[in-house]
């Protein structure tokens, strides 16, 4: 029994000592905050009875809106990761092109949803 702890322990260990799945804890974990967590947490948003999903103004924010907004910015986030890890398929330019291609896309596509959520907001 002991040993079967050990080896659980040691494949838990190894797991948490890689670093990529520290990275990806710490991307996931990231979004809500940079979402606007805090706020949402500190200020207590209205509720979204008559506002529908975005507050309309910029000094409120509903926790709905918080995950938007952690959408899009998530999506930006991924079109620049695609953008980043094309140089891998270095060997197929046909690939990393359209990889390019549809990171960039993806980030023109998060900024415009950012855009539209903020001008609802004004």
């Amino acid at each position: 029994m002991a040993r079967r702890w050990e080896r659980l322990l040691g494949k838990v260990a190894g797991y948490i000592s890689d670093l990529s799945l520290l990275e990806k804890i710490a991307y996931v974990l990231a979004l809500p905050i940079a979402g606007g967590l805090f706020y949402v947490m500190v200020e207590k948003p209205p509720a979204m009875g008559g506002y529908g999903m975005v507050f309309p103004s910029t000094r409120g924010q509903t926790s709905s809106e918080l995950m938007l907004s952690a959408l899009g910015y998530s999506l930006g986030t991924l079109g620049f990761y695609l953008i980043f890890t094309a140089k891998k398929h270095v060997h197929n330019p046909r690939y990393a092109t359209f990889q390019v291609l549809a990171g960039a896309l993806m980030i023109v596509l998060s900024v415009m949803y950012l855009l539209v959520m903020l001008g609802m907001k004004r």
